[in-house]
């Protein structure tokens, strides 16, 4: 199909092969592209997810309890929640009363981050 008789187009498939053309030029020009760029993850970021403590994960994964996520799940699907609505207040006083109990709630704790520099990152220490 051509765009008009004055102006064809180019990358028509009919016709002068400008269609296979087009499309070679288009991959070479992905494929260099591509090529051409490296991973944008600065370094730091790579070491810091390398050192991954594998005793800690097996502790967090053996104190995960799999009915108490079954309730808790079961307990926040059971009404429905959509937004400015009594189900939805119902949720949000749940979860208030979940947060703010003294002995199975939220830690308070207030942590403030600089924006993140290569140079100097931020670390969190929880203890």
């Amino acid at each position: 199909m051509r765009q008009s008789p004055t102006q064809p187009c180019l990358c028509d498939s009919e016709g002068s092969g400008w269609g296979a053309v087009c499309v070679a030029v288009t991959q070479a020009v992905g494929i260099l592209l591509g090529h051409q760029q490296s991973d944008s993850t600065p370094s730091w970021v790579q070491d810091l997810s390398r050192d991954v403590d594998e005793d800690l994960i097996q502790r967090f994964i053996s104190e995960v309890d799999n009915m108490e996520i079954q309730e808790n799940l079961r307990e926040l699907t059971k009404v429905p929640h959509m937004a400015t609505t009594e189900g939805d207040r119902a949720t949000v006083q749940y979860m208030l009363s979940r947060w703010q109990d003294p002995d199975t709630g939220l830690d308070h704790t207030r942590v403030h981050l600089s924006f993140p520099d290569p140079n100097n990152p931020n670390t969190v220490t929880v203890g």
